[in-house]
């Protein structure tokens, strides 16, 4: 068994590879060659008949150019891709000030707090979440009211403080020129 690979003959570009019995390696067509290439890691050199491998990706922002036989840089895909990771970092981030809170009760705080607030304003406003709240909890109103004010200045503040950086970080990114731009930006 021989292996061989097909070719793009005008790129060099790897189409098909595979193995054949020993007699049957001429019968592959003209744009094959006798030879271990796998497609995306090796190409042909058409001047020398050579399988040649691709040299690793310099960065993630890097296409292989299939005719220039190189790395190319494209700022809008290191964009896009810095911008995605960012994005899954500022995710986890927000993820991390609430992971203490169950989903459902999260669920609950813009009532809570629009409920604290107007109690906080007006103390004989309806206050059916807080009321609920407070009497499984042991706690007055007042008390159930201020707590959640001041557990949403906490919230406020460290997702503001997470939405910010984020928003920094993607003004860094929008004004990336390089790779090593965009590799300097981390989270």
């Amino acid at each position: 068994m021989k292996p061989f690979v097909v070719y793009d003959p005008a790129t060099g570009a790897i189409r098909f590879s595979g193995v054949v019995p020993d007699a049957d390696i001429d019968k592959q067509g003209d744009n094959s060659l006798e030879g271990i290439g796998k497609v995306g890691q090796h190409y042909v050199d058409v001047a020398t008949k050579t399988i040649v491998p691709i040299p690793p990706q310099p960065g993630s922002s890097y296409i292989w150019d299939t005719a220039a036989k190189t790395w190319t840089f494209q700022l809008s895909n290191g964009v896009a891709l810095k911008n995605a990771e960012i994005g899954r970092a500022a995710q986890a981030a927000l993820t991390e000030v609430v992971a203490a809170y169950p989903d459902l009760e999260v669920a609950t705080w813009p009532q809570q707090y629009a409920e604290a607030q107007a109690y906080t304003a007006n103390n004989s406003v309806a206050t059916p979440m807080l009321s609920a709240i407070s009497n499984a909890a042991g706690l007055t109103i007042a008390d159930l009211a201020a707590n959640v004010i001041a557990k949403a200045s906490a919230y406020q503040s460290a997702s503001g403080a997470v939405v910010g950086k984020r928003i920094a970080l993607q003004t860094k990114i929008a004004a990336a020129t390089t790779q090593a731009d965009l590799d300097a930006i981390s989270w």
